[in-house]
């Protein structure tokens, strides 16, 4: 007996997932069908992942919109992809000003190379914080530990 999967999203961003069983062979009609029903599924997966991650970045947001420390979200190459609004007043800036930035360009060359061999250490575990601290570059010009 061949068991199919069909999995279905909802708007409310849940997914709703059935099991249908089919008889011990297929039916030719049926058998056209199971490309869709694949399709269908890698389709739904990744709106799964599409809805987790915007799941994800919501719940960052509400974290880090009251937070007095300054979080980034990075990706492997250094690229600030998400932070916080308190990057403005530790550092100056406003969130869009960073964001799509590298953070080295806020680092002393000294410290440049240390961070960027770890942060890529640590890619290898992307879901584990990060915790950095050095100098970055206000907007002023100045530095300020962190």
């Amino acid at each position: 007996m061949l068991s199919v999967v069909i999995v279905t999203a909802v708007l409310a961003e849940m997914t709703l997932i059935r099991t249908v069983a089919q008889g011990p062979t297929l039916e030719p009609a049926a058998a056209r069908t199971v490309g869709l029903i694949l399709l269908a599924l890698t389709v739904a997966a990744a709106l799964a992942e599409h809805l987790r991650t915007r799941h994800v970045e919501r719940q960052f947001m509400a974290l880090s919109r009251h937070a007095l420390d300054l979080v980034l979200v990075l990706a492997p190459d250094g690229t600030v992809l998400q932070v916080s609004p308190s990057i403005e007043e530790i550092l100056g800036f406003l969130p869009s000003d960073i964001q799509g930035r590298r953070i080295t360009t806020l680092m002393s060359r000294e410290e440049v190379a240390a961070f960027l061999e770890r942060i890529r250490g640590d890619a290898a575990q992307p879901s584990l914080p990060f915790h950095f601290e050095g100098r970055l570059r206000r907007r002023d010009g100045s530095w300020r530990e962190v």
